[in-house]
């Protein structure tokens, strides 16, 4: 059966898909695209990752069309092909792409497999703008943990409780995130995402002041992006307590920055330090206080210091690894104040840190272990 289109409708839809097909390892991967008459549904599931993706395309193909391809192949050669006008040939053992000049064309068999139909979503259902989804997913799954020995750590927690919007991610050992937004959702609704998922929803989100849903069942969560699903089956498991309650400890303020100012001198610290002989040391930097300015040096050279803020009470030096607050920087706006505050009754043997950023609309920050036993 030969079904005419235009290429780039299909490859739309098709864009929805790739971010989730390069995982490598061994499992169950397919492409399906099936008719229904009016529309067409491309969809893809990876058993490894616990994903399905669903993506409509304006492409009206019979309800008796439903064949499986590779999910990596069939969108390379789509994308590659020539024309833009083509047809899709159907027969019972293989798809043919063809120019309608008749001019190219390719075949492609078929992958043995069947389509998993388009999911009911969950009745537990909230909507936001994808512009807040988006910053919420992006200030968050890029700092979970790597660690399958502990799978809840690469979770990204996402709480919505009167009127807030809470995210929570941790890598386990260092450092944990946290961000608290205004919203209009009352409703308490509690999901956890893995952080490897939630980069490549960010690929796929729609226009920024488009509306998305996420539902949930008690064994999948459904991430409804308009003309994208993307099913998720969650790691069984809850944050350690500890993890939440670290973002509300007690606290006091001991310096206030500038975020421009910071990340420039982190920047020169950097440039500094590359050819630097003692390697062990290359990432660590000082933050220290004098005549009630805020400075920052590399450990290894204390000639060299950039005053970055204000010293509002007294403290010790301190020392980070300076990869870590420069992921953090990268999330603010050149002229937004970061207070570091020194927590309390943390239980830990070194007083963790919070960088954050506060005002009427969100409160963020990142709550930093010091290194220890600086050589």
């Amino acid at each position: 059966m030969k079904i005419p289109i235009e290429k780039s409708v299909l490859e739309n839809a098709l864009r929805k898909i790739i971010p989730f097909t390069g995982d490598k390892g061994f499992q169950r991967k397919s492409l399906n695209i099936k008719g229904n008459g009016q529309e067409t549904i491309i969809s893809y599931r990876n058993q490894n990752q616990g994903v399905g993706v669903w993506a409509k395309a304006d492409i009206s193909l019979p309800d008796n069309i439903e064949v499986s391809l590779d999910p990596e192949n069939f969108p390379r050669i789509l994308s590659s092909f020539p024309d833009e006008s083509i047809f899709l040939d159907f027969s019972d053992k293989n798809l043919k792409i063809i120019s309608q000049l008749n001019k190219n064309k390719v075949t492609l068999s078929y992958v043995d497999d069947i389509a998993d139909p388009v999911p009911n979503l969950g009745e537990s259902k909230i909507s936001i703008s994808s512009s807040l989804f988006k910053e919420v997913l992006s200030s968050s799954a890029p700092y979970v943990s790597k660690d399958p020995i502990n799978p809840v750590t690469m979770m990204v927690r996402l709480l919505f409780d009167n009127n807030k919007l809470k995210h929570f991610s941790t890598d386990g050992h260092i450092r944990l995130i946290y961000g608290c937004y205004s919203s209009n959702i009352n409703e308490n609704f509690d999901v956890y995402i893995p952080g490897q998922i939630a980069e490549k929803v960010i690929i796929i989100l729609p226009d920024p002041d488009e509306k998305i849903s996420i539902s949930k069942t008690n064994n999948h969560i459904f991430i409804d992006l308009n003309k994208t699903i993307v099913k998720i089956t969650p790691y069984v498991g809850e944050f350690d307590k500890k993890i939440e309650l670290f973002s509300s400890l007690p606290s006091y303020v001991v310096y206030d920055i500038r975020s421009d100012v910071f990340s420039k001198a982190l920047e020169i610290i950097s440039l500094l330090m590359i050819n630097r002989p003692d390697t062990q040391n290359k990432d660590l930097i000082q933050i220290k206080q004098k005549d009630g300015e805020v400075l920052v040096s590399p450990i290894s050279d204390e000639n060299s210091y950039f005053v970055i803020g204000n010293a509002l009470k007294e403290n010790k030096d301190i020392f980070f690894n300076q990869t870590f607050i420069n992921d953090f920087l990268k999330l603010f706006k050149k002229e937004d104040a970061i207070l570091i505050e020194r927590v309390e009754e943390s239980g830990l043997t070194r007083p963790p840190y919070r960088f954050s950023l506060k005002n009427d609309k969100k409160e963020f920050s990142m709550l930093l272990t010091e290194v220890a036993d600086v050589i």
